[in-house]
C-alpha cells in the first residue's frame, strides 16, 4: 500500500484488478501525510506498516499491538474487522449504494461480500422512499385513458 496524493494504491489481490486505488478521506490523508513526513526519504510507494526487521508487519501482530492499546479503555471491543464494518456501513448509509461500499473495501465484483460480511442494515438510516412521481402513472383515470377499459 503507497500513498499517492489522495489516494492509496493496494497490492493486487486474488479478488482485485492488478492495482486500484482507494480515495481517502481528508483527515486519513493528513495523517498519512504526517506519517511520511516523521518517516523522513519515503518513497511515495512505499508500505505504511514496517516491521523493525523490515518486513511487513503480519495481521496478527497488527491485531496484538491494537489490543494493546485499547485493553483497559472505552475502546477494548475495537477490531480491525470493525474498521471495515464502520467503513461499509457509512458508505452505504451515506451514498445508499452498496456497491460503493464493497469498492471502498477493495472487492472488485458485487456488493454481496460486503452487505453479507460489512455493512451493517441497522447501522445507518434509511432514507424515505419518495416514488410520488413515478406512482402517479398507475392512477386510474390515467390507466384507463391509455387502456380504454370502458365498459362496451
Amino acid at each position: 500500500m503507497g500513498l499517492l496524493q489522495d489516494r492509496v494504491t493496494v497490492s493486487p489481490t486474488p479478488a482485485a484488478a492488478p492495482f486500484y486505488y482507494l480515495t481517502l478521506p481528508m483527515w486519513l490523508t493528513l495523517e498519512l501525510r504526517e506519517w511520511r513526513r516523521k518517516a523522513g526519504d519515503v518513497d511515495d510507494t512505499e508500505h505504511v506498516l514496517i516491521s523493525k526487521l523490515d518486513r511487513l508487519v503480519s495481521p496478527g501482530a497488527a491485531d496484538r499491538l491494537l489490543q494493546g492499546v485499547v485493553r483497559g479503555t472505552s475502546l477494548e471491543w475495537v477490531q480491525f474487522g470493525n474498521l471495515r464494518d464502520t467503513a461499509a456501513t457509512h458508505v452505504t448509509g451515506n451514498t445508499n449504494d452498496p456497491l460503493r461500499a464493497s469498492a471502498q473495501l477493495g472487492h472488485a465484483e458485487a456488493p454481496s461480500i460486503a452487505t453479507v460480511h460489512y455493512i451493517d442494515p441497522e447501522g445507518y438510516i434509511r432514507p424515505a422512499v419518495d416514488n410520488v412521481v413515478a406512482m402517479e402513472s398507475l392512477r386510474p383515470s390515467k390507466v384507463e385513458q391509455k387502456w380504454n377499459l370502458t365498459a362496451a
